[in-house]
């Protein structure tokens, strides 16, 4: 037979470059590669989260191991004995706080009586000062009175049995009802 012409080139002609075949993926490959990425992520995230227990399990033994050991640096007696004495002193300073300190009344009188005015009788009973005492006049008698009532401790001040004596001074009974907060104890 002779040779019969062929419309098909036997090479390519130049300029042109021959592409590689396509190999087409069926559908069931990506069906299987889609849930292998799936598993391989869910294995290496179980892994990093059993690590990551192990780990802070390891933490928290050394830290019990750590505060074991601290613990056994402290003496318990001393510890004890420490609580104990912290204890008492809350309540001394409760004893204290409530404590009655009647000598105020005495420095109260020294400062806020008046010069010309005297007392002979006096009863205290930690919140109210009965006197009995005698002024020169009743003009002394007045600025006694305006002391004590200027005096910011003083509550109430109550005069009776007011009078004339033998010897000419006004006699005279005061009741003084006092703030109590001057008679804490104060450090």
């Amino acid at each position: 037979m002779a040779d019969t012409p062929s419309f098909i080139p036997k090479r390519a002609p130049s300029g042109m470059v021959r592409r590689p075949e396509l190999r087409r993926q069926s559908p069931i490959d990506k069906f299987i590669i889609l849930p292998m990425i799936v598993l391989l992520v869910s294995f290496l995230l179980a892994g990093s989260i059993f690590l990551y227990r192990r780990f802070l399990e390891n933490r928290i033994d050394d830290l019990n191991a750590n505060l074991r050991r601290i613990e056994g640096q402290f003496e318990a007696p001393l510890i004890n004995e420490l609580t104990r004495i912290s204890k008492e002193i809350e309540a001394a300073k409760l004893v204290l706080a409530s404590h009655v300190e009647n000598s105020q009344v005495f420095s109260f009188f020294e400062q806020y009586t008046h010069t010309d005015v005297y007392f002979s009788t006096f009863s205290f009973d930690g919140e109210a000062a009965v006197l009995t005492g005698s002024a020169p006049s009743y003009t002394a008698l007045a600025e006694q009175m305006k002391l004590f009532e200027s005096s910011g401790v003083i509550r109430t001040v109550r005069i009776s049995n007011l009078g004339l004596q033998d010897t000419g001074e006004v006699g005279f009974d005061i009741s003084l009802g006092f703030d109590v907060s001057i008679f804490r104890y104060q450090p």
